[in-house]
């Protein structure tokens, strides 16, 4: 078994390997370097190998191959969600971008930068507002 896992870079507690007891705080960075140190290069390899055996030229200059690690690296759901919600709140991505990441069918006006200021639009920042009876100042 260890000598397999050798040949294809995979550490043997991923496997299960029975012999091998490090389950613990330590599994993190066997994960993080597997990705890193086996799966990068070899998901690299293939990105070039599609640009350069199957794309067109015309296609090389607009198009891209990329994996996508976000599925293969995701944390608990707890990290996750708050990692995607300091995203949004602080202008990084949109609603409709978080919800693409799990999956979830986009919202209307989801489309928008909004920052933590009451999650308001970018551009909506400083400009005044009514509220019912009266007008009140967005903060700035």
């Amino acid at each position: 078994i260890e000598e397999i896992c050798r040949w294809f870079d995979v550490p043997p507690v991923l496997i299960h390997h029975s012999n091998v007891t490090t389950w613990g705080s330590g599994i993190y960075e066997i994960k993080d370097g597997f990705h890193t140190l086996a799966m990068r290069p070899l998901t690299i390899n293939i990105e070039q190998a599609i640009r350069k055996h199957v794309m067109t030229p015309g296609q090389r200059a607009t198009l891209t191959a990329e994996f996508s690690y976000d599925a293969m690296l995701r944390g608990d759901p707890d990290k996750r969600s708050q990692i995607i919600a300091r995203q949004v709140q602080n202008g990084l991505k949109t609603r409709n971008e978080a919800r693409q990441l799990e999956n979830d069918p986009p919202i209307e006006g989801g489309n928008v930068i909004t920052v933590q200021s009451n999650l308001l639009p970018i551009d909506k920042l400083g400009q005044q507002v009514s509220s019912g009876g009266g007008s009140a100042s967005i903060a700035q």
